[in-house]
């Protein structure tokens, strides 16, 4: 079976250290893991930085392709703070452009499930629509009502009786009468 991944693009430098959205030399095609769990602590971590402190950080992302592929293997994300000479930022670190439950060949984008996880057909006439559920570790809030993706700066911000890990789907977290954390998992 063939998974699309469709037109998933990933801002290189994320838009809360770029202001921009729409700029086709800041966007590559991604998978969500990627954007989420890879590369959006890391945005956050520097862009949570920079605000608290105002001090400056030398930020690359780089995009590693193999041969003459059509998606890139991950990206190469570097930062160092100026003013501390590093004591407040410093990371070199290679975020995959991976899936889980996914086989992607990068040489020409396409993909399919590695049959680890079910994908729902879509509905036929007269039949509903079954969404597939991944279990994933989010931290609740247990005052707020808000889940988060575990290196979410507002889970170091979060006070321990407040805290509550829990794994299961999204839809199983909002179901229990949580929302998402905007910052990091978003609508």
């Amino acid at each position: 079976m063939i998974l699309s991944m469709g037109n998933i693009y990933c801002h290189l430098i994320g838009y809360q250290l770029s202001a921009e959205n729409a700029n086709e030399r800041n966007l590559i095609t991604g998978t969500r893991y990627l954007n989420i769990q890879g590369m959006l602590p890391f945005e956050n971590l520097t862009a949570d930085y920079v605000r608290e402190t105002n001090n400056h950080v030398l930020y690359r992302v780089t995009p590693i392709f193999e041969k003459d592929y059509l998606l890139a293997l991950g990206v190469q994300m570097e930062a160092l703070s100026v003013e501390d000479n590093g004591d407040g930022i410093k990371y070199n670190v290679f975020c995959y452009n991976i899936q889980p439950g996914v086989v992607i060949d990068y040489s020409t984008g396409d993909n399919r499930s590695d049959g680890s996880i079910t994908v729902k057909a879509a509905p036929t006439q007269g039949t509903t629509a079954h969404n597939e559920t991944v279990a994933t570790t989010y931290i609740l809030n247990t005052h707020t009502k808000k889940f988060h993706i575990p290196s979410c700066s507002s889970v170091k911000k979060m006070k321990d009786k407040n805290k509550c890990e829990f794994t299961g789907s999204r839809e199983e977290a909002i179901a229990q009468g949580y929302s998402p954390c905007q910052r990091c998992i978003g609508k």
